[in-house]
Order: structure tokens, then C-alpha cells, then sequence
């Protein structure tokens, strides 16, 4: 099921259909990893936010809004490594660490 990522100033939401919903904090992401999963017939590129509670959530690049989050976690995290795509399709499968707190 695809999400849908909406911008907030301080952070993001992410919501799978009309009931689960997630709000996030910049303040609250330890770490980010990147991984590239094989669908078969596409390949798709997802970030994995690890939190300060212990928990963590995915977006991938095919959710809805994925383009402006994109530039948003560019803004929020300025010292994230800046070809971490390119780091995820060279190491197919395996989550990639592009952030630390």
C-alpha cells in the first residue's frame, strides 16, 4: 500500500490509508538508512528512520510526496550524506547508513 508524506515545520506525517497515521519529529530521528528492495519487475528505493523511542518507520520513493520530502530532508538534515541513493542501489538489499545523530 502506498503512503502518503506530508511536510510539517517540524517534521513529517506518514499515512497508510484512512486510519494509521505517524508523526515524526526531525528532533526525534537517531538514525537514517537507506536500502534499495527488488520488486521484481522495478526496484525501489527506501529510507528507514530509526527513533528516539525505540522504533522506527519507512518511506519509499513511490509514496505520494516523496519528491518535496525529499527536499525537506535535505533542509532537516544538511550533514546527511548527499548520494545516499546512489549508495542504496550499490548495495542492493542491505540498509546503508547516511545519518547519525
Amino acid at each position: 500500500m502506498s503512503k502518503d508524506i506530508r511536510i510539517r515545520p517540524d517534521g513529517f506525517v506518514v499515512r497508510e490509508g484512512w486510519w494509521h497515521r505517524k508523526s515524526v519529529k526531525w528532533s526525534a530521528v537517531m538514525a537514517i538508512h537507506a536500502r534499495r528492495i527488488d520488486r521484481v519487475t522495478y526496484d525501489e528505493i527506501f529510507l528507514i528512520f530509526e527513533l528516539s523511542d525505540g522504533k522506527s518507520i519507512s518511506v519509499g520513493e513511490l509514496d505520494k510526496g516523496f519528491a518535496m520530502f525529499r527536499e525537506a530532508l535535505a533542509d532537516a538534515f544538511a550533514d546527511m550524506e548527499a548520494n545516499w541513493h546512489s549508495l542504496a542501489e550499490a548495495y542492493a538489499g542491505t540498509p546503508v547508513q547516511v545519518w547519525q545523530a
